[in-house]
């Protein structure tokens, strides 16, 4: 599986899905890394400025101190 800015390949949708428990066909694999594919050309321009990293672990809290 590679890891960057591009688009993930038919592999790398088929490792994530098994990965996840949810094994796919080499189909499905390729149907939905051509779904998505758009998708991630569309943030290749600002690919590596934004802090997504820090996203997973605020979303959690953030969502909690609006619910109160």
């Amino acid at each position: 599986m590679t890891l960057s800015n591009k688009a993930p390949s038919a592999e790398d949708i088929a490792i994530i899905a098994k990965a996840a428990g949810v094994p796919v066909t080499a189909d499905v694999a390729a149907r939905i890394a051509t779904s998505i594919g758009p998708a991630f050309d569309g943030f290749e321009p600002i690919a590596g400025t934004l802090p997504f990293d820090l996203e997973p672990a605020t979303f959690t809290v953030v969502q909690n101190s609006v619910r109160k």
